[in-house]
């Protein structure tokens, strides 16, 4: 039986090269968090951004957080809808759907 020829290297993505900072995006959840952290520390929307940039989040800016705050009830009945469907998954068992 013939050896199959060794395959061939596949070309690397310059998307994301080895080391580069990965973009994260927030979870609706973290979404209310951060419109929280914002309403609490005197609505300053570059502060707040500051803040979340050094604890994980390093594309967060302040146009985002503006973002945020002009979609805010959206974000807010998104993560309320999520955390009811977390806890109806809780009293299923933990089945997923």
């Amino acid at each position: 039986m013939a050896k199959k020829p060794p395959k061939k290297p596949t070309r690397k993505s310059r998307a994301n090269p080895a080391g580069a900072l990965k973009k994260s995006q927030p979870k609706v959840i973290t979404r209310v968090e951060i419109l929280e952290y914002y309403h609490a520390h005197g609505e300053n929307q570059t502060r707040t951004a500051k803040h979340f940039k050094e604890n994980g989040f390093p594309s967060l800016n302040q146009s985002t957080i503006s973002r945020y705050v002009r979609d805010e009830a959206m974000w807010r009945k998104l993560a309320e809808d999520k955390r009811r469907h977390d806890d109806v998954r809780r009293l299923l068992g933990g089945a997923t759907m």
